[in-house]
């Protein structure tokens, strides 16, 4: 089986109780993930990271860089920490790696008590690396290399990597409260997709037409979603830009009625897809919080949002 290394950002800087919380519900979220695309896998957790053993990392990767928390992805090569294993496997991966007259680094990082640091690893292993391609014009360019090979050192175990895919980043999804989203449009899916990226669970509502086909998008984001339909909302037109949520209580399909749907639904707050610009027409009220995720997007980035949204 493949290995490949898991790196998360933000939830390394919680405190150790509930960085652990966090840490099991990242792994939860990824095994579900591949339980639902019927791909097996193997996780594993240390202190600072994870590990996921997968049969084919083609399949995995793409996977885990649709999972909230993760920050990047590496498959990796696992040796012992033993400095002539490390420069032998570094050695033998080079080989077609690097070409005549390119450049390479090593860059190695350890954690842990070892006989060398990381600077005289880094400097080993690079004579593995010319050693085991002799007659080629290779230069070791720290700043700006063609080739650059990974070794991270932990304890009794070495992962030598070269590839880093990123991933969403954020909090792992499920780690902080309820909200409702009413999905509608591309710009709704979006302010769901950053909720999601902040740990909160979304309980989705289909708004209108595009309903439906919102949901699909934000499904390849996560698992165990569901789709309500709740037919006493529908958004208000207006003449001079998009539609928006009513803000006058007790006016049919209200803003107020959908508050008291997120109620029921346990929620603790109203997402909106709407931006800035909308909120100058109208900002709508209610008796729970309204999030509003796009507000601060120009065109731009909120064009780039609803890109990665849509492909995943």
């Amino acid at each position: 089986m493949g290995l490949i290394l898991i790196r998360y950002g933000e939830l390394g800087l919680k405190s150790r109780p509930v960085r652990m919380r966090f840490e099991r519900t990242l792994l939860k979220n990824i095994e579900d993930i591949f339980l639902r695309e019927k791909e097996e896998c193997l996780t594993s957790r240390e202190w600072g990271r994870m590990m996921v053993h997968v049969k084919d990392d083609g399949k995995a990767i793409p996977l885990l860089r649709r999972v909230f928390g993760i920050t990047s992805v590496s498959p990796a090569v696992e040796c012992t920490s033993g400095k002539d294993e490390i420069a032998d496997t570094v050695g033998k991966r080079s080989v077609g790696m690097v070409k005549d007259g390119s450049s390479f680094a090593i860059r190695a990082r350890r954690n842990g008590t070892h006989p060398y640091t990381s600077q005289e690893l880094a400097a080993y292993v690079a004579g593995s690396v010319w050693k085991y391609n002799k007659g080629l014009n290779l230069s070791v360019d720290l700043d700006e290399p063609d080739v650059e090979i990974s070794v991270e050192v932990r304890e009794k175990k070495a992962f030598i990597f070269v590839e880093r895919y990123s991933g969403p980043g954020g909090l792992p999804l499920g780690t902080q409260g309820r909200v409702l989203v009413p999905l509608e449009d591309e710009r709704s899916a979006a302010a769901a997709w950053l909720i999601m990226k902040r740990g909160c669970w979304p309980v989705l509502v289909s708004a209108g037409a595009r309903g439906t086909e919102m949901f699909e998008l934000l499904g390849k984001w996560a698992t165990n979603l569901t789709l309500h339909q709740f037919k006493q909302y529908a958004s208000v037109k207006t003449d001079s830009g998009p539609p928006y949520l009513s803000p006058q209580p007790g006016t049919p399909h209200s803003v107020g009625e959908l508050a008291d749907y997120a109620k029921h639904k346990h929620c603790e707050a109203i997402v909106s897809g709407q931006t800035y610009s909308d909120l100058e027409q109208n900002i709508p009220t209610a008796d729970m919080p309204i999030l509003f995720p796009l507000c601060g997007l120009s065109t731009d980035e909120l064009g780039k949002l609803i890109k990665t949204v849509r492909e995943g």
